[in-house]
């Protein structure tokens, strides 16, 4: 039997107007869930937002969603309706993984990949194996040089013609690519991450549009 949770949030006239939404799981996944939201089928992986709605976490027993900074742990076939504001910002929310890092999933020129957010990277940094997996024909870059683990390893600048996460876009993205296969994932460095807003708090990292 289907459980429902209703909650209201006071708004006053000064904020945005609130809007309704039905939100029910209908699968569950280690990291994402498959929702429907006011009547649309989404599968949300964790830290996307649809319809106001932000998946935190999920494995196959349960999933962690927030509205309107609002928690509510939900499991499979729950159902809850709540009101939240209307919101035209577009925000990421990420939480920290086992290993202590916030992991994402980037649209990098069109493609698809996994991501590390590394403030400490001044620009974002791909391996020649994830360049090639993105089509990016970094050999026609500046070549120069950077220190890995390994030793001096040869790299190049380049600029990626647009950078998206959670559907935060940004175009023209300065990056470096090293051949090897250092660094294990895509760094999303500042060259992207100066472009938005971030807020940490007790291990989770929200990522919001600028613009």
């Amino acid at each position: 039997m289907k459980r429902r949770l209703a909650y209201l949030l006071a708004a006053t006239c000064m904020l945005a107007p609130m809007v309704w939404a039905d939100v029910q799981v209908n699968a569950l996944f280690e990291g994402s869930a498959y929702l429907t939201v006011n009547g649309q089928q989404k599968l949300l992986r964790k830290g996307q937002s649809f319809e106001g709605i932000t998946l935190l976490d999920a494995n196959p027993s349960r999933a962690l969603v927030e509205i309107d900074g609002q928690q509510q742990e939900l499991t499979l076939t729950s159902r809850i309706n709540a009101s939240y504001r209307a919101n035209d910002t577009l925000e990421v929310v990420l939480r920290r993984d086992s290993q202590l890092k916030y992991m994402t999933q980037a649209v990098i020129n069109g493609r698809s990949i996994a991501a590390l957010v590394d403030t400490g990277a001044n620009v974002m940094a791909l391996s020649s194996r994830h360049a090639s997996q993105l089509g990016i024909d970094f050999k026609k870059g500046e070549r120069s040089a950077v220190t890995t683990a390994s030793g001096v390893a040869p790299s190049y600048r380049v600029i990626l013609r647009s950078v998206s996460v959670g559907g935060i876009k940004v175009h023209n993205i300065q990056a470096v690519v090293v051949e090897g296969d250092y660094p294990q994932e895509v760094l999303l460095g500042m060259s992207y991450l100066t472009h938005v807003d971030m807020q940490e708090r007790d291990n989770i990292l929200t990522l919001r549009a600028r613009y």
